[in-house]
């Protein structure tokens, strides 16, 4: 008789938790990210403003500011969607939150690997 794949609840648990864990690694990148985009839009206004550029050479910083700026927005509004989240997450409470799903996802696999290797014995023939 072959066996027929079962879905198993750990996986969408570990689903659940690698989500968090992306989220606010994404997060703290996104945030960094702005910061790096805003030190770029600060050299682009120093270079405008401090050097000699003719016509074709502010038309490339121009062009290179828009893209930063679209870049910047981007990881910006990322981090506006994701911090409600990620200040739950990061609560003590979040976290303790965190660490019992780890428990209870630990508990949940030792289960289903007890479960896999369940044989039935007869009693009597």
């Amino acid at each position: 008789m072959a066996k027929t794949v079962k879905h198993k609840n750990s996986t969408d648990l570990e689903s659940v938790l690698r989500y968090f864990r992306e989220t606010v690694l994404q997060h703290d990148h996104a945030k960094e990210s702005v910061s790096i985009h805003d030190k770029k839009t600060n050299d682009f206004n120093h270079a405008l403003e401090l050097e000699d550029l003719n016509y074709a050479d502010r038309a490339r910083l121009a062009t290179k500011q828009m893209e930063n700026l679209k870049k910047r927005r981007a990881a910006k509004d990322y981090v506006y969607e994701c911090q409600a989240l990620v200040d739950v997450l990061s609560s003590p409470e979040g976290i303790r939150f965190i660490n019992k799903l780890n428990e209870a996802l630990g508990a949940m696999r030792k289960q289903e690997k007890q479960h896999e290797s369940r044989v039935y014995k007869k009693r009597f023939q």
